[in-house]
């Protein structure tokens, strides 16, 4: 942990207690902000994320950035995965550029946990 991030989780003079707190609010932002996911993104969709963010680490600098994914959905070298999935790159960075910090870290999580706990992709991709 960092000084900076310790400080700032001794200010309320409870550092466990402080960590619970923001433990159960990310809990809830993260379930509150997939939810909102659930409609948007066609099964191709999210398939296709699945299969661009196979072993992509996202780190906190870009964890919430929608812009960052625009960029990286519209990655020329992506082309190809978007083809196999049928996914049209504009109209999906059309569906991101609607997303909100929240939003787009949810999408990322629900990804990394696909990848962490492997299903079955159709049933998975029907969200």
């Amino acid at each position: 942990m960092s000084d900076e991030l310790a400080k700032w989780l001794a200010l309320s003079g409870n550092t466990n207690k402080e960590i619970i707190s923001n433990l159960e609010a990310i809990k809830k932002i993260r379930a509150v902000s997939t939810s909102e996911l659930k409609g948007m993104f066609t099964p191709g969709e999210w398939k296709f994320f699945v299969d661009s963010l196979n072993g992509i680490i996202i780190d906190t600098a870009f964890r919430c950035n929608a812009s960052m994914l625009e960029i990286m959905v519209g990655d020329e070298e992506l082309s190809f995965t978007a083809e196999k999935w049928d996914v049209d790159v504009e109209e999906l960075i059309n569906k991101i550029k609607m997303l909100k910090g929240a939003n787009v870290d949810a999408l990322y999580s629900r990804v990394e946990t696909f990848w962490d706990n492997p299903s079955d992709l159709d049933e998975w991709s029907n969200f």
